[in-house]
C-alpha cells in the first residue's frame, strides 16, 4: 500500500521503493509494525497496559550486565509447524524485538512514551 502510494508521487515515481522511503523519511511497514511492537512490549512493562494472560504473559527479567529484558520461556514438545506459529505470535516477537534494542532503552522507565518513542528512533 506504502509503495503504491508513494509511487503515484509525480516527481519522484521513478525512483526506487527504498529510495522514495528515504526521500519522504518514512519507515517500511515492516519496520513500523516492529517498532509499534516493541512500544507496546515496554507499555506492558511499565504498566501502562496490561500484561497478557496464560502461557503468552510477557515475563520481565533484569540483570546487572544486560538490563532489563523479556523471558522467553522455550518450548520443545511441539511440532515444528506449532512452533512456527508460537515464533510468529506477539507473545514470543515482541520480547524477541525488544530484547534487541540497546541496554539504554530497555532500561528507560518512569518517561512517558513520547521519550522512549523519541529515543528509539534515534
Amino acid at each position: 500500500m506504502q509503495k503504491v502510494f508513494t509511487r503515484k508521487i509525480n516527481s519522484h515515481c521513478r525512483e526506487d521503493y527504498w529510495d522514495r522511503l528515504r526521500l519522504f523519511n518514512l519507515y517500511s511497514l515492516e519496520r513500523r509494525r516492529e517498532l509499534y511492537r516493541i512500544i507496546y512490549v515496554w507499555k506492558m512493562l511499565e504498566g501502562m497496559v496490561p500484561n497478557l494472560s496464560g502461557n503468552g504473559k510477557i515475563i520481565p527479567k533484569t540483570s546487572l550486565r544486560f538490563g532489563r529484558t523479556c523471558y522467553i520461556p522455550r518450548i520443545t514438545s511441539y511440532s515444528k509447524k506449532l512452533q512456527n506459529l508460537r515464533n510468529g505470535s506477539f507473545c514470543v516477537k515482541g520480547p524477541t524485538l525488544f530484547n534487541c534494542m540497546p541496554p539504554h532503552i530497555r532500561n528507560l522507565r518512569g518517561v512517558q512514551r513520547s521519550v522512549f518513542k523519541k529515543d528509539q528512533d534515534a
